[in-house]
């Protein structure tokens, strides 16, 4: 494998590692006050050369709220890593959790980070590929699903993950559904990675 295919991978994975990251410090933090300052969410893309955003994290997580909500009875809970919620600037990276009441075991999560290299997207898609993902056509961008709905984790859930990169810019929303419940379908599955298309491809420099 070559060096410029070692950092690849080991940007991806860094990436995916960071999310969990984020994820576990919205959850230390939640008692925080709203009006405490942002945590920087850092994904491992902070070279100079990786893109930085200075759009709010509502331009990236908004829109997923009327399809999420319409089909799950979920919206967004907090943006992790932050106690500003939709206001703060996505800068190189930012991530969103969707949820319902107590009763409703649906979740999401969005997130979206940013590569410091030019990315070639056949290479990107034999790296998801090994983790599970296959390409889905039809879509103005590049889209990669890894459907697991008919497989369910230790915890009960059924998940669908949806991926597409746009320019250097690297967009993912994953749903998870509980056990029991009706699974996410084909069309709610075109829906979200619809909106995760135009979501990642808004972002602007």
């Amino acid at each position: 494998m070559s060096v410029r295919n070692d950092s690849r991978t080991l940007m991806y994975w860094v990436g995916i590692f960071a999310s969990a990251i984020v994820f576990i410090g919205s959850i230390a933090g939640c008692g925080a006050s709203e009006d405490g300052p942002a945590v920087p969410v850092d994904t491992g893309s902070s070279d100079r050369d990786a893109p930085h955003s200075s759009q709010p994290a509502s331009i990236f997580c908004g829109p997923f709220e009327e399809v999420l909500r319409k089909n799950f009875g979920i919206q967004l809970s907090n943006v992790e890593g932050t106690t500003r919620g939709l206001d703060v600037p996505i800068d190189n990276a930012v991530a969103c959790k969707y949820s319902g009441s107590l009763n409703n075991k649906h979740s999401a999560r969005a997130w979206l980070w940013s590569y410091n290299y030019d990315l070639d997207l056949d290479a990107e898609g034999d790296d998801l590929a090994r983790t599970g993902y296959t390409a889905l056509n039809g879509y103005p961008e590049s889209a990669w699903i890894r459907d697991r709905r008919e497989r369910l984790s230790y915890s009960g859930l059924s998940t669908v993950e949806l991926v597409t990169i746009i320019g250097r810019w690297h967009g993912t929303i994953d749903v998870s559904t509980p056990a029991g419940a009706p699974q996410v379908t084909d069309d709610q599955v075109s829906a979200l990675m619809n909106v995760l298309i135009e979501t990642t491809g808004s972002i602007q420099e």
